[in-house]
């Protein structure tokens, strides 16, 4: 499903998130350097890990070229709601961007995945929640 128009600005990161790793800068000051990735994961489930290696290396080919990945923890089962769960999972996965959430309530961000390099939603992908 796509927008009916291309400049819908993504809405920031909601305050309050739990961060492994550095919290990212806001959205607008994210994207006012280039492209930003938004990936909604679940760090227990195989399709999120298969896809782990690809941002990793995206994250480090183009940084400076302005990429900024950012993960979302969007668990299915509860212990992923748990930092202590998460932090070694994410370690042992080897994923080096910044990763928050780690609570049920970040499915509402999931239509924003990616945005072009002028601070708009590029594509949605809507994710059912479970």
């Amino acid at each position: 499903m796509r927008p009916g128009r291309d400049n819908i600005a993504a809405p920031d990161l909601p305050g309050g998130m739990t961060w492994v790793g550095a919290e990212p800068e806001s959205m607008p000051a994210l994207t006012a350097g280039g492209p930003a990735l938004v990936h909604f994961l679940d760090f227990a489930q195989l399709n999120s890990v298969r896809t782990l290696p690809y941002l990793n290396e995206w994250s480090r080919r183009y940084r400076e070229a302005g990429l900024s990945v950012i993960g979302i923890q969007s668990p299915r089962f509860p212990f992923g709601t748990e930092r202590a769960a998460v932090a070694p999972g994410l370690a042992v996965l080897g994923v080096e961007f910044p990763e928050g959430g780690m609570h049920r309530a970040c499915n509402y961000l999931c239509p924003v995945v990616r945005r072009n390099d002028c601070a708009n939603l590029q594509f949605a992908h809507v994710r059912s929640t479970v």
